[in-house]
């Protein structure tokens, strides 16, 4: 009696499973034992195109995903599946941030430009008094000088 025996295939995603925060960038390893093996990765089902070699990437991942690497050879299709969960990011967080931030820059421009509008009235005031006095002096002068006549 002939018996024949294969050896067992494995194919492992690492990490195994993960949790990630929004927006992050996961790397992933696919190793396995399959003989003259090529892989292929999907993500929610969809083939990811130029992705065939034993890392892969996902850049600013939104979104939980489903990843799928699949290895196939003359040997068979083997393949390893993992969900990867992402958490929202504390974005409230960061708009209030923005918010405050933007807030405190107006209100810093307020106040500089109210600065500079009160050192103009000032200014412009000082001018009017100065024409005025000049206006009087030359007034003054002309009176001077007719009084002669």
């Amino acid at each position: 009696d002939l018996l024949l025996s294969f050896p067992d295939f494995n194919v492992t995603i690492k990490p195994t499973s993960t949790k990630v925060q929004e927006g992050v960038t996961v790397i992933l390893n696919c190793t396995h034992n399959v003989p003259n093996g090529s892989i292929s990765w999907l993500k929610d089902n969809v083939l990811q195109e130029n992705e065939n070699k034993e890392i892969f990437q996902i850049k600013y991942i939104l979104k939980t995903a489903v990843i799928n690497c699949q290895v196939t050879s003359s040997c068979g299709n083997y393949n390893d599946t993992i969900t990867i969960e992402v958490e929202a990011a504390n974005n409230l967080v960061v708009l209030l941030i923005c918010v405050g931030a933007a807030a405190a820059l107006l209100m810093l421009f307020a106040i500089v430009m109210k600065i500079a509008l009160k050192r103009g009235q000032a200014q412009s005031q000082a001018r009017k008094r100065q024409r005025q006095q000049n206006l009087e002096n030359i007034h003054s002068s002309v009176n001077t000088v007719t009084s002669y006549y």
